[in-house]
């Protein structure tokens, strides 16, 4: 009876205990274990151009939708697979994504066919639990997607993609930047996820909503780009390109750059070839993927303005010649005699002019206009004997070698050969060989071991033509709040202050002035309205046809464009880039302009 009378007791207390101490406590367990948590996707936002125009918007299309618990079906999984054109181990990865709310359906296929659609809708029993349902996918309002390479493409987020930082909060079935602007501001332009708090059975079946939040869309983002300038430009690449060949050039590609020269800001980014962003709304197929991704398409993924680098050839003589006043190298009035063929290291190092024949005397401002080699193999040979890698370290001030710090991903750094980086190089490449004074008059010319991106290319000669100061280029004009007010302004910054006084800019914009209206240009804008300052380059790239370059900015009395065009074996830059820079700025201040080739062979 006493032992009975004890365990009564201990029950009592227990009891009370419970209710009584803990009872609030196990009050909200049992709440919690009462509730379960959905979540609803967002609408990504807008890109916008300059303007306001729709770049990249968004439609409804339809989706398939899988609970958790179909990972336990191989037969249904297997169905799925197959009318959603996908494998099974996709259709198990997007199930059984750990990173979502247990009552969450999942994003088994996007952007699905009504046929498809239909058959699954009408034949539940083949596809339990199986929803069909509405969501927003990436719409581009332009014909071929114009400026694709900038823009990027959006896409259903993957397990790697959830392992990185930026994606740490997502959960399988979002929608997420892969590339261009889609990735750059992905934290703007993806919204807020809605959330229910949904109240369960002792099932785990729902039974009504406690708490209703809507998804909030991303905000919209405008860029710098104009539509109509950059539907132009990459028009001008297209036949550009295609005329090359039509020449007999093994022309590959082309990428072109327009800065407005005060703020940095990105008119038009082309790159050819291009692509179509719509291929990846719902997801590409393993064989489009092999189409973009093989060396037979030229790689039309790339960026080429940004994300490909080129030897800069007679374009970086601008910049010697300036490295040479600023260190007294030489002065506007140093000449020399180019007779051809230049052998000041001996006759077992002869470096050739482009003209075989010869420009006679030659002073800075003809050197720059006629594009003389003789010259600047002189000015790179005083760089190479009397300095110590003088000529490199002023062309670093000015950012080759660098990345600018453009808002895309995929800029690359390019190269300035020194030295120290040749010697490492031999380590990789054994038999490449040590640093010789050669390397360095080939550098004079843009030739060797140098190679530059075409934004680095626009954005130094814009310098030229404004104060001297390299502005970050930049792809962002502003963020939109939800009422079409700015949320953020991008503000003009400098990147690189070069050593460059404002009379060496005065004399260089004078010999670039020259390039066009007496020198290796004159042909290629005879006749057009607007005065342009540039300069032609000419690059030599082993075992291809020579890669063409203009560059060059406008008005040349008032600066405000500078555009940079680099044709891949296009011949020489009077043949190809020069022909489509002059559509370019015909395009910016509306001239009419006919595409014809060069006949120009001047480097």
């Amino acid at each position: 009876m006493f032992i009975f009378v004890v365990m009564i007791s201990v029950l009592v207390i227990q009891l009370w205990i419970m209710q009584v101490v803990h009872g609030e406590e196990y009050a909200e367990k049992a709440a919690i274990n009462r509730l379960r948590e959905a979540t609803t996707i967002a609408p990504r936002g807008r890109i916008l151009d300059r303007n306001g125009v729709e770049l990249i918007g968004n439609r409804t299309s339809m989706v398939v939708l899988a609970p958790v618990t179909s990972l336990d079906d191989d037969e249904l999984i297997e169905r799925l697979a197959t009318h959603l054109m996908v494998t099974e181990a996709d259709v198990r990865d997007r199930i059984g994504s750990v990173k979502d709310a247990p009552l969450d359906l999942r994003v088994v296929g996007i952007d699905v066919p009504m046929d498809t659609i239909s058959y699954i809708a009408e034949n539940q029993a083949l596809f339990p639990d199986i929803q069909v349902g509405a969501r927003a996918v990436r719409t581009y309002p332009h014909e071929a997607g114009i400026a694709a390479q900038v823009l990027g493409y959006a896409g259903l987020i993957s397990e790697a993609d959830m392992e990185r930082d930026l994606f740490a909060d997502y959960h399988s079935g979002d929608i997420v930047g892969k590339s261009g602007a889609e990735l750059a501001f992905e934290t703007v332009l993806q919204g807020v996820r809605g959330r229910q708090l949904i109240e369960v059975d002792a099932q785990g079946r729902p039974q009504n909503v406690v708490q209703d939040d809507q998804p909030q869309a991303g905000q919209d983002v405008m860029l710098t780009i104009d539509a109509e300038l950059q539907a132009a430009t990459e028009a001008i690449l297209a036949q550009t390109v295609a005329a090359g060949i039509e020449s007999g050039l093994n022309t590959t590609g082309a990428a072109a750059v327009v800065l407005d020269i005060r703020t940095g800001e990105v008119l038009a980014m082309a790159s050819n070839p291009t692509y179509d962003p719509e291929q990846f709304v719902g997801g590409i197929t393993q064989q489009d993927w092999e189409l973009l991704t093989n060396e037979e398409s030229n790689f039309p993924l790339i960026n080429r303005a940004i994300g490909a680098s080129y030897p800069p050839a007679s374009t970086f003589k601008a910049f010697v010649g300036l490295g040479a006043l600023e260190e007294s190298i030489a002065t506007s009035q140093t000449v020399a005699y180019c007779n051809g063929y230049w052998n000041r290291m001996g006759q077992w190092d002869v470096f050739e002019c482009w003209n075989k024949h010869g420009h006679g005397t030659m002073d800075m401002h003809s050197a720059v206009a006629q594009s003389c080699n003789y010259y600047f193999y002189d000015l790179g040979y005083s760089f190479e004997y009397d300095t110590d890698e003088g000529l490199q370290k002023y062309l670093e001030g000015w950012g080759y070698g660098s990345t600018l710090g453009i808002d895309l991903p995929g800029e690359v750094s390019g190269r300035i050969p020194t030295a120290e980086w040749k010697k490492e190089w031999n380590l990789i490449q054994p038999g490449f060989g040590a640093w010789v004074p050669g390397d360095g008059i080939n550098l004079s010319i843009g030739q060797g071991d140098v190679l530059t991106t075409p934004l680095q290319v626009a954005a130094t000669y814009a310098a030229i033509a404004s104060d001297g100061k390299v502005l970050k280029p930049h792809i962002l004009k502003k963020v939109l709040d939800s009422s079409g007010g700015a949320a953020l302004e991008v503000e003009p910054e400098t990147v690189f202050t070069p050593d460059v006084s404002q009379e060496n800019l005065v004399f260089m914009r004078d010999y670039l002035r020259a390039v066009v209206t007496e020198g290796t240009a004159y042909g290629g804008f005879r006749g057009f309205g607007a005065a342009i300052s540039g300069k032609t380059g000419t690059a030599e790239v082993w075992d291809k046809d020579d890669y063409a370059w203009f560059v060059g900015f406008a008005p040349s009395e008032d600066p405000q464009y500078c555009v940079a065009v680099v044709v891949e074996q296009g011949g020489s830059g009077g043949r190809t880039a020069t022909p489509a820079t002059r559509s370019i700025f015909g395009a910016i201040f509306h001239e009419s302009t006919t595409f014809s080739l060069g006949t120009d062979a001047s480097r």
